[in-house]
């Protein structure tokens, strides 16, 4: 019930101004001399005793979440939430209007049903047929006391493999790789 909200410092939605008839940090309360749940879906705020009706502002939907509804509020998709569809429901994350769902629903294996967008992003780190020449995979046990560089081949675009298994001690390898590989990631 606000045209403009942001996110405060402390990571929370605050409307700038609210509607007419609506009070609080996101106009989630019906101000003084207003009754009603606007919370509640298809809720609003009128006034006590059917008063002098303040003209209601016209609803913008947040297109990435939702669309105009035909009662002239917002209709959200599945995973959104809010007057103006602008929110990630609980249990999901990131508004994209290419999503059908508008948030992408958490996927933390199982760890935690919490999450939020990130301004991180994804990128790929590529192998190069120079690292391989320069010798600079290896394979090690759990215990990296067994190294092994010899019989690394590297395939196609940018595959390493290694196929000698058979004359190793029967253990569990890992791939070591150079450094630009390594680190938060």
């Amino acid at each position: 019930f606000s045209n403009s909200c942001f996110l405060d410092t402390d990571g929370q939605a605050t409307c700038d101004a609210c509607f007419p008839g609506y009070t609080g940090r996101r106009c989630e309360r019906c101000a003084p001399g207003y009754e009603g749940n606007p919370i509640q879906p298809g809720g609003k705020c009128v006034p006590i005793g059917g008063g002098p009706q303040i003209p209601e502002k016209e609803v913008v939907c947040d297109e990435r979440g939702g669309r105009k509804a035909s009662d002239g509020g917002c209709q959200c998709k599945p995973n959104v939430q809010g007057p103006s569809c602008n929110e990630c429901a609980t249990g999901s994350f990131h508004l994209s209007h290419r999503n059908p769902e508008g948030c992408l629903r958490c996927f933390c294996m199982g760890v935690s049903r919490q999450c939020a967008s990130s301004s991180w992003n994804r990128d790929q780190v590529q192998l190069a047929h120079e690292d391989a020449q320069r010798g600079q995979f290896s394979l090690a046990n759990s215990a990296n006391t067994q190294t092994v560089s010899e019989g690394i081949r590297f395939t196609g675009g940018s595959e390493l493999t290694f196929s000698s298994f058979h004359i190793l001690p029967r253990d569990v390898y890992y791939w070591v790789l150079p450094e630009r590989f390594r680190g938060d990631k």
